[in-house]
């Protein structure tokens, strides 16, 4: 974290809803992409975000001074989203991506093709595309969140990049 989110945290913690919603903007994008690189149900990922950061907001004044606030909001959005699988076992982790939100024919076909490419995909490549794509992470907090090294990390997005373009020129 840099100094001015550490700012948010400390005001977050001392009951600032404004420095919340301010630490929020920054990190519950970061946990879509997490939630979302194993959950392919975007309606399900964005209901399950807004749970965590409603949990997490009641046991903020619970975390520890020295603990890492990006490890442990994704931890919680970790307990969050299986409790949810847990209650909905039934109900499958993958659904159609939302074509219905755009209007035109041709790109609704083509992204029914980059759902289905990304469905093959092993989920570290999913993550490794979610993190870098929709989170924006780059260099270290890449790294961090792919539990690798910044040369890896990288590596494996490019990797990723070439299987889905392999996959979508089929």
């Amino acid at each position: 974290m840099n100094e001015d989110e550490l700012e948010l945290l400390k005001r977050s913690r001392q009951g600032d809803i404004e420095a919340w919603k301010s630490l929020i903007d920054i990190y519950s994008v970061r946990l879509a992409a997490y939630i979302g690189a194993r959950l392919r149900r975007p309606e399900i990922v964005d209901k399950l975000v807004a749970d965590t950061v409603y949990v997490a907001w009641k046991h903020l004044p619970e975390l520890e001074e020295d603990k890492d606030f990006p490890s442990w909001f994704r931890k919680m959005g970790g307990s969050v989203t299986m409790r949810w699988y847990k209650r909905n076992h039934g109900e499958g982790i993958s659904g159609d991506f939302p074509i219905q939100r755009v209007s035109e024919v041709d790109q609704a076909e083509e992204l029914a093709a980059l759902d289905k490419a990304l469905g093959k995909m092993p989920e570290k490549q999913r993550m490794a595309l979610e993190q870098r794509f929709r989170a924006g992470l780059q260099g270290e907090a890449l790294a961090e969140v792919l539990h690798a090294s910044v040369e890896d990390a990288e590596m494996l997005v490019e990797e990723s990049l070439k299987h889905l373009h392999k996959f979508l020129n089929k």
